[in-house]
């Protein structure tokens, strides 16, 4: 769930944020725009309600002000790693398919990778190389579904542990 406010409305020193474990297995944050902030709140537990009440706590809480605007929720699609479409000549990609990841919520580079996967299965099955083109994707998504795991026990170990190992580990840098 998130929403704007116009920075004629805000009594505060804008920095992005994260603020994890502000909602149940989720967090909320601030996206400083040109003329605007993006305000908002996130949870991969669907049993946990957002709400705009909550929405303009935080905004207030951490800006100075809940006079939010065009508030907008999303629904995220996750899980499409445990299920295989049954169509074979559709091709659902990203959000579409479930592939959006679970522990931050983000879509967009899976959605790219799912594409790229979708393009590959049809080239593949177009050229003879595949049987099925359902199957064909299927293989091209291996690399995909891994990562979608990986994100799924991280998700659940990092908001099991938020207020200690979880929480340290946002302060240790990543590499390859």
């Amino acid at each position: 769930l998130e929403g704007l406010v116009d920075y004629a409305n805000i009594q505060a020193e804008l920095i992005t944020e994260f603020f994890f474990g502000y909602v149940k297995n989720g967090y909320a944050w601030l996206f400083p725009k040109r003329d605007h902030v993006n305000v908002g709140i996130y949870t991969w537990d669907g049993s946990v309600k957002l709400s705009k009440q909550r929405l303009r706590a935080y905004a207030l809480n951490r800006i100075g002000s809940d006079k939010l605007h065009h508030i907008v929720g999303f629904p995220i699609e996750f899980g499409g790693r445990n299920h295989l479409q049954n169509r074979e000549r559709v091709l659902l990609v990203g959000d579409a398919a479930g592939f959006a990841e679970p522990l931050l919520g983000e879509g967009i580079h899976n959605a790219l990778k799912s594409g790229r996967a979708a393009a590959s299965a049809i080239i593949a099955f177009d050229n003879g190389q595949a049987d099925s083109l359902r199957l064909a994707y299927k293989k091209q998504l291996e690399p995909l579904f891994n990562d979608l795991a990986r994100c799924e026990v991280l998700k659940r170990f990092f908001y099991s542990n938020l207020n200690g190992i979880g929480f340290a580990a946002l302060n240790c840098p990543i590499s390859k």
